[in-house]
């Protein structure tokens, strides 16, 4: 019985969501949704840095083909990703050709860029 007992209480402190977060409500059924016509939003890309990386890279526009360190994170993983991002054009850029790299800087990470031209 005793071990029963302890099993059940170790069974409710399991949580089914990481870290103990909130369960999300339910969205309603499908046929209990009206229909409604209307176009979707703009699709807005990044987390509110798209501006920050226009004014990070427009002094590299009057300098082609010179590369600079624009960027340095903790981690050179973020320095992969966001270069990715970058290549990819998920981020706001001034107009033209570019080229970045993220690249492992001692233990850190850090992005170079450079403008190729219009």
């Amino acid at each position: 019985m005793a071990t029963a007992t302890a099993r059940k209480s170790k069974e409710s402190k399991v949580s089914a969501f990481p870290s103990g977060a909130p369960k999300r409500a339910r969205s309603a059924p499908i046929t209990d949704q009206p229909l409604v016509w209307a176009d979707p939003p703009a699709i807005q890309r990044g987390r509110g840095s798209q501006n920050l990386w226009l004014a990070r890279l427009a002094p590299l526009v009057p300098r082609p083909n010179k590369w600079a360190r624009v960027w340095q994170s903790t981690a050179p993983s973020t320095a992969y990703s966001i270069a990715k991002e970058l290549r990819a054009g998920k981020q706001q850029l001034p107009a033209g050709r570019w080229e970045f790299r993220g690249v492992k800087d001692g233990e850190r990470g850090a992005i170079y860029a450079r403008y190729l031209g219009a």
